[in-house]
Parts: structure tokens; C-alpha cells; sequence
């Protein structure tokens, strides 16, 4: 009698026999060593959630249908860790901060079918002009705006393609030119540059006075 054939799956340290709990995205998902734990999106301000997903004083978003869809989105896409993990703490990350400031505002984006191109101008625009940013500016610069709108757009065209989201709702090139960007030197802060300007002028002055 023939061997019978074993169609379970190994996974790390367990054995699934049930596709679907393989095909399951999990709320807690570690790519390349970086944790995201997507319940934490569940609620204003990205908060520390205990081993029970609980925390004392949690505001909740009520946009448990986007949370879940992206949750999917970055399991399914067929993409390296370091990619993913990239959707997550870039692509993500900024954009769950944008429909808190919304949320705040008095306005919840609490459904898929609310993601739209308007939104997504919308976001850019905050990208631009309302994110703080750790700068001598306070604002991101076109590039690194254009690097995190391409880290969430993924996830968008995969839920498109899944048809969990309509076609036409990205906007039309919002960072054009920018793969050819020059991408220059990292500027001093202000105050490193003023020191080594005073340094400077005083080897200069030196070496006018042949000291």
C-alpha cells in the first residue's frame, strides 16, 4: 500500500495542517526583526498595548476595516521582509498619523470605501505642509515625502487589484521627477554650522597674521 502524503505545512516551531491558518495575517507580524502590531493602529495615537492588547484610557478609531485590510495587504504581498517591514513603519505609519490628526479634527476615516483620491491629495498635502518633521525646516523634503506616499501605495494597488478599492483613486504623478532627484549631502544643524564657520574665520584670520 502506498505511503500516504503529507500535506501539512512546517512553519517555524509548529505544524499547520489547515491552509487557511497559514493564509490567516496575524496582528502581530515581524519582518526582519522589526515588530508591527497592528491592533495598536486600532486606536488614536499608535498606543503600547500589553500581551492582551489592552491598554488603560484607549481612544478607539472605529476603522477596524482599514486596519484589517492593510493588516492582509502587507501578508499577502509578495515582497521581501525588508520591503515589508518598510510598509509598515514608513508607508503606514505616517499614514495612520494623518487620519488621527483627521479623527482629532472631527472627522473619522473609519471605511475603505472613504479612500479616495481626494483623501490621498489630502495626505500629500499634509506630508507637506502639516507633519512635523526633525529638520532644520520642521517640514519633510520632496523626497523623503515622495519615499513615503511609494511605501503606502503598494499596499493601496494590492487592495485595488483584490478589488477591496476602485480603480482611478491615486492621484496623477504627485511626485513627479523624483527617482531623479539629486540627493545631496545631509546638511549640518544650524548650530554645527555656525561653529564651524566661527572655526573657520578664526584659521583664516590666523593665517593673516602668520600665526
Amino acid at each position: 500500500m502506498a505511503r500516504r502524503k503529507d500535506y501539512s505545512i512546517k512553519t517555524e516551531g509548529a505544524t499547520v495542517s489547515n491552509l487557511d491558518e497559514v493564509r490567516q495575517a496575524p496582528w502581530r507580524q515581524t519582518w526582519v526583526g522589526l515588530t508591527t502590531n497592528f491592533n495598536r493602529w486600532r486606536y488614536i495615537g499608535r498606543p503600547e498595548l500589553d500581551e492582551n492588547d489592552w491598554a488603560e484610557g484607549l481612544v478607539y478609531a472605529n476603522r477596524d476595516e482599514i486596519v484589517e485590510a492593510m493588516r492582509k495587504a502587507v501578508w499577502e504581498k509578495v515582497v521581501g521582509g525588508k520591503t515589508k517591514a518598510s510598509y509598515c513603519n514608513i508607508g503606514l505609519s505616517r499614514f495612520f498619523v494623518f487620519l488621527d490628526d483627521l479623527h482629532r479634527a472631527g472627522e473619522c476615516i473609519c471605511n475603505l470605501n472613504q479612500i479616495n483620491k481626494s483623501l490621498l491629495e489630502r495626505y500629500n498635502h499634509w506630508l507637506a505642509h502639516t507633519l512635523v518633521a526633525d529638520t532644520d525646516s520642521g517640514r519633510l523634503s520632496y523626497g523623503s515625502r515622495a519615499g513615503i506616499y511609494k511605501k503606502l501605495k503598494p499596499l493601496l494597488q494590492h487592495l485595488v487589484h483584490q478589488q477591496a478599492l476602485p480603480e482611478g483613486i491615486f492621484p496623477n504623478n504627485p511626485y513627479p521627477n523624483s527617482n531623479r532627484a539629486f540627493k545631496g549631502e545631509t546638511a549640518y544643524p544650524k548650530k554645527v554650522m555656525a561653529e564651524l564657520l566661527r572655526a573657520l574665520g578664526q584659521d583664516i584670520k590666523g593665517i593673516r597674521d602668520g600665526s
